[in-house]
């Protein structure tokens, strides 16, 4: 099989779970007490069937429940007005907060300012234009004016990194708003007491129906980023050396990489220490559609070869390594029922925390193989806010949020959901090449299958077969039958049932729903398997209860979880509770675990605050045995002394064994890359020291650049800005790359500068999240400069860097006046005369309203062929005379500018006099069809004229015309004779 695959690739280019987790860092954090020079492995252990409950006692060292910013990090924040999701803002954290961009707010509030580099930095208008707003950054002194008033401006307040942030308590005086941070979800909500532009933008948006709460979506036409035959390759390269007392050096060199190869993404990692040589091999192909659109027929979002997370008979087990073929048509990011499953590929030594609504419900320390895994995380019955904290070797704090929300079983009635692979079960491609260190065992050739049938909007159901190739390892095949259904929209209910050749069994069954806005989860697994020695048949039962919510009076996170084990004749009873609040600026923690069949109650505490400008963080953990007793004290400083530089000092103590722990950690990222020292001592193991480096390498056409963020985990965009002088979309001889042109990804809000061959690389664009691109126009020197087109929009995908290109023309502005031509009077200028710009094929692109004098402007006009008109709609209602649209010579343009286009508008000449009115019609063509017949039968009419007028929806037939009312009296007496019923009217002819 993987000989299969190598040549495949070559042509074609982890309930339980979380005990589980708690345990083995409790076994880890105790060896490094205690010194011990092994530690225990972190890895998950592969699910067996037969697998009875533990009854080990719980874990004393427990983790955080908290997410805490370090100064100086930079921020992603996702903006809300009410309930109107805004986009993305850069922000960085502050010792008093946070900063923002001020460019990002100004955007975001539709305030007109504009920041620049030499002084004033920032200036404009807030609300109103006489409301002027001017920022000027001084070395010694600095000062914000607002409506003619010049105020201090604190230097703490100012941050300048690479761009312009303001404190958000600043931002709040300067422009009357209210910011509220949520820093766990890295979220902000704007109020504001005085009405904003954005207020009243939004409220004529949702007057026309064009907006949508949280619908802040990509408007541009779509960018291709299909896959290609060979694209220039990212890389993330980490390099360490250690030095520790009594053992010898170690030097490790790890490179994750990624590119396209023949129509495939390519995902490669290496991995190689000095004493041991090669300690990881990993190459995968994948291919991902979210339109579904591979393979025909099979509509597959996902296509796998090479090293694959394969196919579960059911979601309740955990995935294993595997070398094969993986395809499915599973939507990306879905959930399966109440659990996600999180994974990707990360560099050596990265720790992970996983948090569900502000608490830790999963982690991993010092990941050595280059990948994580989190198989069925937990969901709860209504919103899931799902927080991952990635925490480098090199002082990296890096965070992805998504949100979930858990309602019902995700498939509408009919809709058929399947996942397939055929695999070498427990392998590793390159295994023959890590035969040292591999510890993985195969299964030999398997095919697992599993398939979802939405029954209806609220119930669903799932089969799966998990079937070994080679008959020697047949009794290790599953199959699975399940079923979820949604409770009235109230609750969730899920079955599942899973057996083997030999009988064993597992059954699980939830039941998920939401108790005054509180989560509430039921759950009872059993199971039946053989126990290895006696070949008994031995069976277990577990039910768990579990509370968890947020009670936003008090600030307060908590989950309660309840377990009953039983097993073998014993039950046993285990009690988790987490609480996380914050008190002012002071965040506190709290766990605790109990078990029946264990003596000592755990738990572990922790206080984090901000104090001049440095993180601290203290905490214990204890035992109650029956006496409370201390049994662990640490302490952590962290803070930024100087610019770009990262330190860190933490002690521990464990009180048992009196077993010290001291630490000193720096850390640089002046912006390419990033190098971090470590110097610790322990009581037993005496000193060691580390160093360490990262940096990320990226290629485009025109060269190579870096940066300290990955770049292969997320997309990136390369875009080329230049002015197209002869508008052919093309970059030709004649054209000029434009330099210092801020781009934007306007959902996600990143950005980036063009250098001097026009270049921007926009980095960490989240993949598979379309946004749209776009030329800051407060950065073009030349305000005629517009885009050519409709603009682009892109979805990046990781390890990827798509190219695109903006092309820049000179616009026009085309000016005049419209006016009323009058019989006997010079033209009168017409104020609020909607006028219309039309393209070649007399599409409205454009429409003002001319000012009180007559006058209208149109700015920004492409090159191209126009035409004006007044709006056909106002002639009729103010019954104009209609008029055709007016041709645009571009070639008059001076200095981009066509002046005296001017507009004349006029109504027919009245006459006034008298008319016998008919009848009247629901439509114009029946009154001239009621016209036509008259006149065949009554011949006497042939010398008389018709004309009609309109009145809202109907048609009035008049019969004859004249100044005076004799005569149309006379015509309608004869008209009545011949059994029309007629009337004279005064009316007024044009």
């Amino acid at each position: 099989m993987r000989l299969l695959l190598i040549s495949a690739l070559i042509l074609s280019a982890n309930s339980t779970y979380a005990n589980d987790i708690l345990d083995r860092l409790k076994a880890r954090y105790k060896a490094i007490e205690q010194g011990e020079v092994a530690l225990p492995e972190l890895n998950a252990p592969q699910q067996n069937i037969s697998t009875t409950p533990s009854n080990n006692a719980s874990m004393v060292n427990l983790n955080s429940s908290d997410v805490f910013i370090p100064s100086g990090e930079e921020l992603i924040v996702t903006l809300y007005f009410d309930r109107y999701l805004l986009g993305d803002i850069f922000g960085v954290k502050t010792d008093s907060g946070a900063a923002f961009s001020l460019a990002d707010i100004a955007t975001v509030l539709d305030f007109p300012i504009t920041t620049q580099n030499e002084a004033p930095q920032a200036q404009g208008w807030v609300r109103t234009p006489d409301n002027t707003f001017s920022l000027s950054i001084l070395e010694n002194q600095s000062s914000i004016t607002l409506a003619g008033v010049t105020y201090p401006v604190s230097q703490e307040a100012i941050v300048d990194i690479d761009e312009l942030f303001i404190d958000a308590d600043t931002l709040e005086d300067w422009f009357d708003i209210i910011i509220d941070i949520n820093y766990q979800e890295l979220k902000a909500n704007i109020s504001s007491n005085a009405p904003l532009p954005l207020q009243e933008r939004i409220a004529r948006q949702s007057r026309s129906g064009s907006i949508q709460p949280n619908a802040n979506v990509a408007q541009n036409p779509l960018a291709e980023n299909d896959y290609s035959p060979l694209s220039l390759p990212l890389l993330d390269i980490q390099a360490s050396t250690s030095f520790a007392q009594n053992r010898n050096q170690s030097t490790n060199l790890s490179v994750l990489g990624g590119n396209d190869l023949a129509y495939f993404n390519t995902q490669y990692y290496l991995a190689a220490n000095s004493e041991i040589g090669l300690t990881g091999a990993r190459l995968q192909a994948s291919k991902t559609s979210p339109e579904a659109g591979l393979l025909g027929p099979l509509q597959a979002t996902i296509l796998e070869l090479g090293d694959i997370r394969p196919t579960r008979v059911n979601n309740t087990l955990n995935s294993s390594n595997a070398v094969g073929l993986r395809v499915s048509n599973e939507k990306i990011g879905n959930i399966n029922n109440t659990s996600i499953d999180l994974f990707g590929d990360i560099q050596p030594g990265w720790d992970i925390e996983i948090y569900r609504n502000n608490l830790l419900i999963a982690s991993d320390t010092n990941i050595e193989d280059g990948r994580y895994n989190f198989d069925n995380l937990p969901l709860v019955f209504g919103a899931n806010t799902v927080e991952i904290v990635f925490y480098g070797p090199q002082g990296q704090i890096e965070r992805e949020v998504e949100s979930y929300y858990v309602d019902g079983t995700g498939l509408g009635a009919g809709s058929f959901v399947y996942d397939v692979s055929l695999y070498e079960d427990g392998a590793e491609l390159f295994d023959s090449f890590l035969d040292a260190q591999s510890n993985s065992q195969s299964y030999g050739t398997t095919l697992t299958g599993r398939g979802t049938f939405g029954l209806t909007d609220w119930l669903s159901i799932n089969v799966g077969q998990q079937t070994h190739l080679d008959s020697e390892y047949r009794a290790f095949d599953r199959q699975s039958v399940g079923f979820t259904t949604s409770l009235f929209g109230q609750a969730l209910l899920s079955s599942d049932y899973i057996v083997a050749p030999d009988s064993s069994s597992i059954e699980e069954h939830t039941l998920s729903t939401e108790v005054l806005g509180q989560s509430l989860d039921y759950s009872i697994t059993k199971s039946k398997y053989q126990d290895e020695l006696t070949q008994d048949w031995q069976t277990s039962k577990n039910d768990e209860i579990n509370l968890s919510g947020e009670i936003s009076a008090l600030n307060l996170s908590y989950q309660q979880d309840i377990e009953r084990q039983q097993s073998n004749n014993q039950t046993e009873y285990q009690y988790r509770n987490q609480i996380a609040t914050s008190i002012q600026d002071i965040y506190l923690s709290h766990e605790l675990e109990w078990g029946s069949l264990d003596d000592d109650k755990v738990g572990r505490w922790q206080l984090q605050k901000f104090i001049d400008g440095y993180f601290v963080r203290v905490g214990s953990s204890y035992v109650i045995n029956p006496d409370f007793h201390v049994n662990g004290i640490s302490t952590e400083v962290s803070g930024a002394p100087f610019e770009n530089i990262q330190a860190q000092v933490s002690y521990s103590r464990n009180l048992d064994t009196q077993v010290n722990n001291i630490a000193l950690s720096t850390s640089w990222r002046p912006g390419d890359f990033s190098l971090r020292s470590r110097l610790a001592y322990n009581d037993l193991l005496g000193w060691s020291a580390n160093l360490s480096g990262q940096v990320s390498i990226g290629q485009i056409q025109q060269g190579y650049f870096t940066s300290n963020r990955s770049l292969v985990s997320q997309g990136s965009l390369s875009v080329f800005v230049y002015q197209d002088n002869n508008n052919n979309g093309v970059f030709d001889l004649q054209d000029q790359a434009l330099p210092d042109i801020d781009v934007l990804s306007k959902q996600s809000f990143r950005r980036a500068k063009t250098d001097k061959n026009g270049i921007a690389v926009i980095e960490s664009l989240p993949n598979y999240r379309q946004t749209d691109i776009e030329v800051d126009e407060g950065s073009v020197a030349n305000p005629y400069l517009i885009p050519r087109g409709e603009g682009v929009s892109v979805i990046p995908r990781s390890s990827v860097v798509q190219h695109i290109e903006i092309p820049m023309v000179n616009s026009i502005e085309i000016e005049g006046k419209v006016s009323e031509l009058l019989s006997n009077e010079a033209p009168r200028p017409v104020a609020f005369v909607p006028v219309q710009l039309l393209d070649k094929f007399n599409q409205v692109i454009d429409e003002v309203n001319t000012e009180f004098d007559g006058y209208y402007v149109f700015s920004r006009v492409p090159p191209g062929q126009h035409s004006i008109r007044v709006k056909p709609e106002y002639l009729v209602q103010r019954s104009y005379l209609p008029q055709t649209a007016t041709q645009i010579d571009q070639r008059r343009a001076q200095d981009n500018l066509i002046l005296g286009e001017n507009l004349y508008i006029r109504k027919g000449d009245e006459v006034s006099g008298y008319s016998s009115e008919i009848r009247s019609f629901a439509s114009l063509g029946a009154l001239r069809s009621y016209w036509t017949i008259l006149r065949k039968r009554q011949p006497q009419l042939l010398d008389y004229h018709y004309f009609y007028q309109q009145n809202g929806q109907t048609y009035t037939l008049y019969i004859g015309f004249s100044e005076e009312r004799q005569p149309a009296e006379n015509a309608c007496e004869k008209f009545t004779t011949i059994g029309l019923a007629c009337s004279v009217q005064a009316i007024t002819r044009r």
